[in-house]
This record gives C-alpha cells, structure tokens and sequence, in this order.
C-alpha cells in the first residue's frame, strides 16, 4: 500500500505546489520510503511510496511515459504479472524487472479507457492523457485500495484519502448525511463518503474526466449466470483449493522474503497460514505468523486452537495478550482519524506489527474476507430446504444440540423469518410472548424529519432490487460482500500496516477466488450442521482435525462487553456530544438512553444499530474541532 495524490486543473492554471504538498504530507505515514512530486501544464501528481516487492524497488513515480507525455501514479500491487507481460509483449530483464506501475501503463496504451478489466490484483490508480486532456482512475474489484475524487470548479481533486481532498480551500468540511445517516442506523455500506463534497470511487469502478464532463462505469462485476459443476465433492475441493492456494501464492511477493500472518483458531486464517508455509517451505523464504490471547476471558481465546495448528504444521507463534495491549481500553484508545469511523488503531495490533517489523517482514496476510465468501448462513440451509434436500432439518437439530440453541428458534430464524413481513414477524413474537421491536422501523434516536427527508423507510427498510441470483443464498452473498460495509474496514488494516512499512493483504478477497465462490452450489457451503464446509473438506491435507471439525465460532462478545464496563464514563460523555451539523438527522441524547437501557456489562452491545451509532459518535467527538472550526 503506497498513496496517490492528483489536482487536475482543466484550464490549465499552474497547479500549487504548496497545495499539492499539504495534501500529501496528510497521509504521509502511506510513504515510509519517500515521496515524490510532479508538476506539469495545470497537472500535478505526488507518490508516496511504500515498497513491498521487488519490482517496487524500480518503482519511479509519478510516472511519465516518454513519447506520449501521459502522467501516471499508482496504488497498485499487479498479481497477474506474467499473464499481462505476455498479453502486452513486454520484455523481461531480471536486472530490472518491469514495475507494476510500467504494466498499469502498458495495459492503458494497449486497452485505453478498457484497461482496469485487465488488471488482476489490489489498485488504484490515476492517469492524465494529454493527447485527449482527459484523466483516468480505476479502483480495483473488492475496494482494497482507496480512492477519492471531488470536482470544484475547473479542478479536479483525486487521492487515496477523504482527508487530503479536504485540505484544498474550496473543499468544505460538512458532513454527508447519506454517510452519516448509515452509521446511524446501522445500515453502513461502502457507496458514501462521510463528507459532502467527496466522492468515493467504488470498487470495480473506473472514472473518465475532461474539462467538459465525467462518467463512472463499472468494469467488473460478479457473473449471476455463470457456473462450475462436478459430479464429485473431492472435485470442487481440489479445484477450491488450487485457486486459494494461487491466491495466497501471488501475495507471498516482498523484497525480504520474510512474510507475516496473522493466525487466529478459525478457518478462515488458518488455512492461509497452511498455505503460505506450504508454499514458501517449497520456494524459499519465511513465515511469521502472530497470534492474539486472551488469558483472562476464555471464551474468546483460542490458544489451544492455535497450538493445534502450529504443532501439526511444525511451526511456532508469536503471542500478544490483546487484553494487555489495549484490547479492554476500547473505544478510549481506538482513536479515529479523520477518514472515516472504520479508520482507527488498534492499540492491540501494535506489539504484534512490531514484532515483525523487526524481523523484516513487509507482508501481513490475514484471512479477512472468508466469512463473507464461504460462510454460507441461513439461507444456504434454506436454499437446500427449498430444492427438497430434508437432510438440512437434521442439519439444524446436530447443530443446535451442538451449540445448545433452540431447535424452535433457530429453524424459525432460518426457514421462516427472512420471507414474512415485519408485522407478521411482530404478531408472531406476541403470541410467544416475546419482546417485539419492528425490523422495519429506524432506530428511536433517527428524527422523524430526517426519516421522511431522507426517504430512510423505502432506501434501508424496503427489498432492494439488485442484480437477481439464481437464489436468494447468493443473492445475500452478494448484498454483503459487493454492497455491504466490508471494503470500509480494509482501511484500518491498511493505517495498522503501513505504520510498520508493511502491506495487508487478504487472499480470500481475491478475484478469481470470488469469482469460484459464486459459481458453485451455494449448497457446499453448509452441510452436515457445518458453514464453510467446502473449506473444511478442501484443507484436509493441511489442518489437524480438531480444528477443521470444530463446531464453534469464537466471537468477541465478552470481552467486547468488559471493554465497554471499564469505559462506561466515556462512553456516555461520547454519547453526549451533539455534533451542530447533525442535529436534525438524529437524538444523540435519545442514543444514549437506548444504549444504558441496552448495555448489560458481560453480554456487550448485541444491537448493531447501537453499535455502528457509538462508532460514529466517537468518530465525531475524536475529531470534534476539525468539524466546529
């Protein structure tokens, strides 16, 4: 992960150098390893660089390709290398490999507008063409890389963060309240940026500009129509599996060879690890994987978990007691920058980064991405119920003796909820005896103005009619990967990592390992009372047993709940701010009756409507004065 700025002025007024630089420098812990700044005819580009490859060494941006005097600069790691050297004829020299960068530019003089669809990897990029005064910028298909443009007057502002377009005069501070509203009813997707004057590029999206007009057209998207089939399990768990493996192996790039993972109990982290050693033990190079315990809460750790794979994988761990770390101090010490409530530190994370950092490693794998992608759910039990597969009852009674749940329950939040209406739902609760709270009104705390205004009831509250899958199993999938919150957390990742000059990156979240996940029966994915069911058959050569098979699902409940016991004064001075801007969307006093009504010290905060509104207001009250000024 590097960062990119650009200010475009179509008029051709000589672009500020002071203004360049004070965007850049906003984000300088993007460019461990220099910055650098290019001036040109009313364009001027900055690069900051963080070096994580070899080929990044070579790296000599902004880039400017000679005959044709077009500009680029580039957030970019290219994974399909070898693919794009051949397609583009380019020659290979191991003195000096050609640069990610150098592709990215290749791929627009052979492809042009077309290129992103090309281009296989994590990326953003911006390119000014002066042979059409036109300017391109593409962010690659699961949004892992940032970008940011805003338009004001004659100018064009692109940049990997919110928080250096905001640096330029005429750019206003006020908040969006498409974004704002989202956190506050617990409804964040990735479409917003949290303020008025900027845009997000979403994932999979690129953007053409002149002076004249602006389009954004989408270059890739999840294929509903397209399918893989086998006559045989163990065919789509080799196949799985390949293309896992191949994911994990184009992220093992890095200068030193030397490779950090983190590695928790679960699947999703630990088949990575599985990978990654298999994979260097076989090419050369090393594997640094860092775990997180914690001692004095045992339904959150995982040790014996870890050991379990370390031991069969003949390896070892380096520990952090996250409880020690700040893990209890949240949300005190999970201070936000100004990007966004999911940008924050982790306080926790520290150790463990700097522990390899002092090893040389300048690559964190983690196994983010694989609950959205192999988890399966509800729905594909449903999906299976509905195609006449009555082995999923049985399914669900193993699963909740396991997990001691209530079989009544369960098969209604599974068979029966997702398809009656609220009302219906409410009735049913009543003559349970339950307590009722209408799924499909906003929270108490969002005013009635801003619920008709914003029109909140149709846009959150009502189907939505997306692209249509074949069933509703992956229709979920989709909702929650593509138009769900998930690439807004990527960020965080990427602020923890580069402090250490290191790079996140998520082999789940891999195109072609996307791609595979959606074109299989959505039915592999849960079976025998098992989510993730595929992954389990798929590793069975890698992972011990007692890992694979386990039926339980460590979450963070408790010592989520102990961290906010220990913080409840600053919680509620956090609730208590009003933000002036915010005033009429919704009651930050109201929020915060609803949260001590809520609250009960080990069980945590259960809603997620509670808990995305406390992480906006802590976003608000940490960066107050940059709001009020």
């Amino acid at each position: 992960m590097s960062g990119i700025t650009g200010i475009i002025n179509f008029d051709n007024r000589p672009v500020s150098q002071e203004l360049l630089v004070k965007m850049t420098e906003q984000v300088a812990y993007r460019g461990p390893h220099g910055i650098s700044y290019l001036r040109q005819s009313g364009v001027g580009f900055a690069y900051l660089a963080l070096h994580s490859t070899s080929e990044s060494e070579f790296e000599r941006q902004p880039l400017v390709h000679p005959e044709t005097g077009i500009m680029l600069v580039a957030d970019a790691r290219v994974d399909n290398r070898v693919d794009l050297i051949r397609k583009l004829a380019l020659p290979q020299r191991k003195e000096r490999p050609v640069t990610d960068a150098e592709l990215i530019m290749a791929a627009y003089l052979r492809w042009g507008v077309g290129a992103a669809k090309y281009i296989i990897g994590d990326f953003a990029f911006l390119l000014w063409d002066p042979r059409n005064r036109g300017v391109y910028a593409a962010r690659d298909p699961m949004g892992i890389r940032n970008l940011h443009f805003a338009f004001t007057g004659r100018t064009l502002l692109v940049a990997s963060e919110a928080q250096q377009i905001l640096q330029y005069p005429t750019i206003s501070n006020a908040l969006n309240e498409s974004a704002v509203i989202e956190w506050a009813i617990g409804r964040v997707s990735s479409r917003y940026c949290m303020f008025k004057d900027i845009e997000v590029l979403q994932a999979g999206r690129c953007l053409w500009a002149d002076a004249d007009d602006h389009k954004i057209v989408q270059f890739w998207d999840i294929d509903p129509s397209r399918c893989i089939r086998y006559k045989r399990v163990p065919d789509y768990a080799k196949h799985f599996i390949e293309v896992l493996s191949t994911a994990v192996e184009v992220r093992l790039r890095s200068r030193t060879g030397v490779v950090g993972a983190e590695l928790s109990g679960g699947m999703d982290s630990t088949t990575i690890v599985a990978l990654a050693k298999r994979n260097l033990d076989r090419c050369g190079g090393s594997l640094m994987p860092i775990s997180y315990q914690y001692p004095d809460t045992p339904s959150c750790d995982e040790t014996v978990h870890i050991e379990s794979v370390t031991g069969y994988l003949s390896m070892k761990t380096h520990y952090v007691n996250a409880e020690a770390h700040g893990a209890l101090a949240y949300p005190q010490s999970y201070r936000h920058t100004l990007e966004s409530p999911w940008v924050r530190d982790y306080p926790f994370m520290d150790p463990g980064l700097r522990f390899l950092q002092e090893q040389g490693a300048e690559v964190l794998l983690t196994g983010n991405g694989g609950d959205e992608v192999t988890m399966g759910g509800y729905l594909a039990l449903q999906h299976r119920l509905f195609r006449g597969d009555l082995r999923v009852l049985s399914d669900i009674v193993r699963y909740c003796r396991q997990q001691g749940l209530s079989i009544g329950k369960t098969s209604y939040h599974a068979f029966l909820e997702p398809h009656i209406a609220g009302s219906v739902d409410g009735m049913l609760r009543r003559l349970l005896r339950k307590k009722v709270r209408n799924r499909q009104a906003c929270p108490a705390w969002v005013t009635p103005s801003a619920i008709e205004r914003l029109n909140l009831i149709k846009r959150y509250y009502s189907p939505l009619k997306r692209r249509q899958f074949p069933n509703i199993a992956l229709q979920s999938m989709y909702d929650n990967l593509i138009e769900g919150s998930s690439p807004g957390g990527y960020g965080a990742y990427e602020l923890m990592a580069s402090r250490y000059q290191m790079e996140a990156r998520h082999p789940f979240l891999d195109q072609n390992v996307i791609e595979f996940c959606f074109a299989i029966p959505v039915s592999l994915w849960n079976r025998q009372s098992y989510p993730k069911w595929l992954l389990r058959v798929a590793t069975k050569d890698l992972l011990p047993d007692d890992v694979r098979w386990r039926t339980d699902k460590t979450v963070a409940t408790e010592v989520f709940g102990k961290a906010i016991g220990n913080n409840l004064d600053y919680i509620r001075n956090v609730l208590a701010y009003n933000n002036p801007q915010l005033i009429e969307l919704y009651d930050s006093g109201i929020l915060k009756q609803e949260f001590d009504a809520h609250f009960r010290d080990v069980a945590g905060i259960e809603r997620g409507d509670i808990d995305f509104a406390l992480s906006l207001q802590c976003w608000l009250y940490t960066n107050r004065n940059a709001f009020e000024c």
